[in-house]
């Protein structure tokens, strides 16, 4: 009966440390900031369950993946350009014309023309260079796919407005 008493008394004081630590300031605060957040997850949630906000996830979605096509069909369009050689072909022609442009004397307008001729070449070969940097960006940064679901989305919109008028 000792030893019952001995149990009973420990559990006691066992459950007032607890009750102490329950209403603690810190533990409360802590049980606050708790609520506090569940309540506002339980908000965004409800929030992520409206039909406009469903309807502009799946919006994100199609055009992400509208962007991954058209990045793979650049892609694959630049891959293809590469095998025809053109961009090889262009460099040489561009440069066999600069070279024999600048070989002959010329007059002061022909100068000129050979000059814009030659900003011509440098132009083209930027170009060039950019379509090169264009293709290696979109790879990375899906850009294509932005440009390309803005494109559809102002197409819908110009037909749903045809349609209504």
């Amino acid at each position: 009966m000792g030893e019952n008493l001995k149990d009973i008394k420990e559990t006691a004081d066992n459950v007032v440390q607890i009750l102490r630590h329950v209403s603690s300031p810190e533990l409360q605060a802590s049980l606050d900031k708790i609520e506090h957040t569940s309540t506002e997850a339980r908000e965004i949630m409800e929030l992520l369950r409206d039909p406009g906000i469903v309807k502009n996830i799946e919006n994100i979605r199609l055009t992400a993946e509208a962007f991954q096509s058209v990045s793979t069909k650049f892609e694959s369009s630049i891959i293809e350009l590469k095998k025809t050689e053109i961009f090889d072909d262009i460099k040489k022609a561009l440069k066999m014309s600069n070279n024999k442009l600048s070989s002959f004397p010329y007059n002061e307008s022909i100068l000129e023309a050979i000059k814009s001729i030659s900003e011509m070449v440098t132009s083209m070969r930027q170009l060039i260079d950019e379509l090169r940097l264009t293709v290696a960006y979109s790879k990375t940064s899906g850009f294509a796919n932005v440009v390309n679901h803005t494109l559809q989305n102002v197409s819908d919109a110009y037909t749903d407005i045809n349609r209504k008028s």
